[in-house]
């Protein structure tokens, strides 16, 4: 087995720092030990008004000048994932949807220009997942997800899929279980899964189970506590 590789969401060092003063978080990761930066692209509001251009720049040098790799992009996040907001992507709907791979392949685009390997990308819904709607979800869901793939698989980008909890991102296939049905249906051989434990306290009977269900498609991880705080706390 290969040795795990460690790296750190930059974005729970606060957006102004993620931002608008980033070399800080590489400095502080580079003292620690870590091998790698997790990184969310500024889009909407969240970004601070800082560019995907200048985004890239930023990140292309500070990778070099502290030796660390970019471990992921995180397209879950931002004013297009915000459920008030009228640009809000699902990927139960047609029209979210592919606002969902147009964003997700901006994503990828700057994966491939930063050297990393991965894009997590997850199902957001806010309106219920009934008998009467569940499959025409499904998919349109497994459609996107396709797509995004393929986008993926030109720029050798491999997609992580993250299971999120029913109180965040609605009742939609909120286990890994569940998550590696809907993968399977796409075909693809460049998604996976990434678990993270905070949603998976909410939705896993048993974490052990868990990493089992998902085998050889658990790719990436995020590692936080029930209360979202470093494991332990």
């Amino acid at each position: 087995m290969k040795p795990l590789k460690y790296s750190y969401f930059q974005l729970t060092f606060g957006q102004k720092e993620t931002y608008l003063d980033p070399e800080t978080s590489y400095r502080r990761l580079k003292k620690s030990g870590y091998d790698a930066i997790e990184l969310c692209p500024p889009k909407g509001r969240y970004g601070l008004g800082v560019s995907v251009d200048d985004f890239l720049k930023t990140h292309l040098s500070l990778k070099d000048k502290y030796g660390l790799r970019v471990s992921c992009l995180n397209e879950c996040w931002g004013e297009m994932w915000d459920p008030f907001s009228p640009r809000y992507k699902t990927l139960t709907k047609p029209e979210t949807a592919d606002l969902a791979v147009s964003e997700t392949n901006i994503t990828i685009d700057l994966a491939a220009a930063l050297n990393a390997p991965f894009v997590t990308v997850a199902v957001a819904i806010h309106d219920d997942i009934t008998a009467d709607n569940v499959a025409s979800c499904t998919e349109v869901a497994v459609d996107a997800l396709r797509r995004m793939a393929s986008y993926a698989k030109k720029k050798d980008i491999r997609l992580v899929f993250e299971a999120t909890n029913h109180l965040e991102m609605g009742k939609f296939v909120n286990t890994v279980a569940n998550h590696k049905l809907l993968i399977q249906k796409t075909g693809a051989d460049n998604i996976g899964i990434q678990i993270d434990w905070f949603h998976a306290n909410f939705e896993e009977l048993n974490p052990y189970e868990a990493v089992m269900d998902a085998g050889e498609l658990l790719w990436h991880m995020h590692f936080r506590d029930s209360n979202s705080l470093t494991p332990g706390y």
